[in-house]
């Protein structure tokens, strides 16, 4: 067991991620639906392609992807991306198979690093990023990642991403 300021941060048997199972999360070309209102950008975080989530009023205004390549002994999920919003306080909808593992992250203007976890659902692999129809403004995701495990680590992309480009 691993403790940190008093807190069980992992234990015996935890199951460490480290593959990226989210394809093309570095420029979003394929194996991603994304919402009209939503667009890619030419701008660049951490060299990885930024998606501007555009408030248009409508829920719908986002990114989803299909999680490939899972194998059955995972039971956890974790999933990440860096995220910034145009006004403090806009907030990132994200939900790991749709429906199910809600969460609305208050965001700042600056750059961070947000990781969400869950248990896996078998059935539907999909993974959500939406901002939240009461946004003031545009927010900015770059790099989503999903991991096996509660552990994140740092982004990589997909090993098939490799064989494709």
């Amino acid at each position: 067991m691993f403790i940190l300021n008093g807190q069980r941060i992992m234990k015996s048997g935890d199951q460490i991620g480290g593959r990226n199972y989210l394809l093309n999360s570095a420029d979003f070309t394929k194996n991603w639906s994304i919402v009209p209102a939503s667009s890619v950008s030419d701008q660049t975080y951490l060299n990885g392609k930024i998606i501007n989530l555009a408030n248009d009023g409508d829920a719908q205004h986002g990114v989803q992807s299909l999680v490939t390549n899972i194998s059955d002994d995972v039971k956890e999920m974790t999933w990440s991306c860096f995220a910034r919003a145009d006004n403090n306080g806009d907030t990132l909808h994200t939900e790991l198979w749709g429906g199910k593992h809600k969460y609305n992250q208050p965001l700042t203007t600056d750059w961070h690093r947000y990781t969400f976890s869950d248990i896996l659902d078998k059935e539907n692999r999909n993974i959500y990023f939406w901002g939240n129809p009461e946004n003031k403004g545009i927010i900015q995701i770059a790099l989503p990642k999903a991991e096996s495990g509660l552990i994140a680590t740092d982004w990589t992309p997909a090993p098939e991403d490799f064989l494709t480009n």
